[in-house]
């Protein structure tokens, strides 16, 4: 029984995966797909001493997925499987940023950085035990995001780092700066502009907004620039 289950695994990933029979397979957890081949594949009604151990599945699954990945890279100039990404994990983009000796890959989808965006308090965290060579730590932004009457502190961007000196820290924060910090601070800048440029300004800055920010844009109009109650005097 240890055995045919086994096998099921063996040609969930390597027969299945490979020809995309299986949606989305990689965003299942091992732990998941582990069930439902027990459920599939074995006898509820044997002993439970002779039934396949489930741990021992999950680990032999992530053996098998593990072989389906790229290699991790061992140098800094080593070139990144894009592909693999890309079929994988299509909503993530990456950044890859190079500060001096080090190296950075930045990662996260247009919804974490509108909820990045969004919120009124960054948190970060760094991870050292979770990568390896030559890497140096998981270097994570996180958020508090509301769902109906539940808030929780969630991570929205992730960044590889192979450095973690104050330079490194700053280089990689400023690049989310680039596309997000700078905007909003020319948005937040308006109501120091004479009032009869602000309603034009806005406009103009609406036209080019990053897709992250255009939430953030539509509060501003209908908060601000299209109230009845807050009136901008000319």
């Amino acid at each position: 029984m240890s055995i045919q289950v086994n096998q099921v695994l063996a040609l969930l990933y390597k027969l299945k995966l490979r020809s995309n029979r299986i949606p989305k397979l990689h965003q299942q957890p091992t732990s998941a797909i582990v069930k439902r081949a027990m459920r599939t594949y074995a006898d509820p009604t044997a002993p439970e001493a002779s039934r396949p151990n489930p741990n021992y599945l999950v680990r032999t699954g992530n053996r098998i997925r593990q072989s389906e990945r790229p290699s991790d890279p061992t140098h800094l100039d080593a070139e990144l499987e894009y592909d693999f990404l890309t079929q994988n994990a299509p909503n993530f983009i990456l950044k890859d940023l190079t500060v001096g000796n080090n190296r950075h890959l930045i990662f996260y989808t247009d919804r974490q950085l509108q909820l990045l965006a969004r919120a009124k308090t960054w948190y970060m965290d760094g991870t050292f035990r979770v990568v390896n060579h030559p890497w140096e730590q998981l270097f994570s932004i996180h958020a508090f995001v509301k769902s109906g009457y539940h808030m929780k502190q969630i991570p929205l961007v992730f960044c590889v780092m192979s450095g973690k000196s104050k330079k490194d820290y700053y280089q990689t924060a400023s690049n989310q700066k680039d596309s997000v910090y700078t905007f909003l601070r020319q948005l937040m800048a308006l109501p120091f502009l004479p009032s009869e440029h602000i309603t034009d300004t806005f406009l103009q800055l609406d036209a080019r907004a990053p897709q992250a920010i255009v939430p953030v844009m539509n509060y501003v109009y209908s908060t601000w620039i299209d109230s009845t109650i807050f009136e901008i005097h000319h």
